[in-house]
């Protein structure tokens, strides 16, 4: 029986032993390993967007905008799991044509 997953997301034994790198945690620091390597297709992109507003095209541009300077960080109470999901959340809006998103 076939274990379901999220999209974007991959088994341990993929980044192990197929990519040769620790296994990711998070799902966005998946996402990213995976857009870095060309690893995800259009549909499963469309999944992604569906599951993750922060990555779907009607994410507002100005998403990040909080976080522009040290004190908007420190106002937020942002960890480095935040400024990761953000810049992952850019480099994912760059890949898919959004400018205006990253």
């Amino acid at each position: 029986m076939a274990a379901s997953r999220d999209p974007g997301t991959r088994p341990y034994g993929f980044f192990k032993f197929d990519l040769r790198i620790a296994a990711a945690v998070g799902h966005f620091e998946q996402i990213g390993l995976l857009v870095e390597r060309g690893l995800i297709d259009g549909m499963e992109a469309i999944c992604i967007e569906r599951t993750y507003s922060l990555l779907s095209d009607d994410a507002p541009a100005d998403f990040a905008s909080s976080f522009d300077s040290a004190d908007g960080v420190r106002d937020q109470g942002a960890t480095t799991r935040t400024l990761d999901r953000l810049d992952v959340a850019a480099r994912w809006h760059a890949w898919r044509g959004r400018p205006e998103l990253h």
